[in-house]
């Protein structure tokens, strides 16, 4: 029994007692029932033992200044793919762990999609059942600027004096022109 309820297996963590019955052999010199209590513990989550892959290429977890890149910007989000075992089993996230992706803003760590270019920070951190903040890892990517190599006037009509100042909207656009965005003046480009 697990939990005062009974059980055929013993896979899950927790305290059992079980009853032991010897058959009796036809001379019957031995015979009998004992019951024995035993645990079942999870098994515990090293640094060896969390894995992290973005678009199939395998992160680092070694913070040199040279974050591993996963992609080049081309505007969709790039989701961390982890893996993390205690033992031969595979955990599963959000109930035996959590994964934190946070970028600087401004200096400060802020939760984040990997989508943009820059630096990204993936943290793993496991259920207290599994050693928790004491077993975290983190690992380290990055994400490319995408190279711009055509810039457009942004308006579909063109821009149209109306006897005020204008402030011309452009487009960067990527080689393959498969890829742009709309820039901001003074953010995102000067004249």
């Amino acid at each position: 029994t697990k939990d005062g309820q009974a059980v055929t297996s013993y896979d899950e963590a927790g305290q059992y007692v079980v009853t032991v019955s010897v058959k009796v052999p036809g001379d019957l010199s031995v015979g009998g029932t004992a019951t024995q209590k035993f645990t079942v513990t999870k098994g515990s989550v090293t640094a060896d033992s969390i894995f992290v892959a973005i678009d199939g290429k395998n992160v680092s977890s070694t913070n040199d200044g040279a974050p591993t890149e996963v992609a080049t910007f081309d505007g969709e989000e790039h989701a961390p793919s982890v893996v993390v075992k205690a033992g031969k089993a595979v955990l599963s996230e959000g109930e035996d762990y959590v994964v934190t992706v946070t970028t600087k803003v401004d200096g400060e760590d802020v939760e984040s999609a990997i989508q943009n270019a820059g630096a990204y920070a993936i943290k793993v951190t496991p259920s207290a059942a599994y050693g928790g903040e004491s077993a975290a890892k983190t690992f380290y990517a990055s994400v490319a600027k995408m190279p711009v190599y055509y810039v457009e006037e942004a308006s579909a009509n063109g821009i149209v004096w109306t006897g005020e100042p204008v402030t011309p909207a452009f487009k960067a656009i990527s080689q393959n022109r498969d890829l742009s965005f709309d820039m901001v003046a003074d953010k995102d480009y000067t004249v």
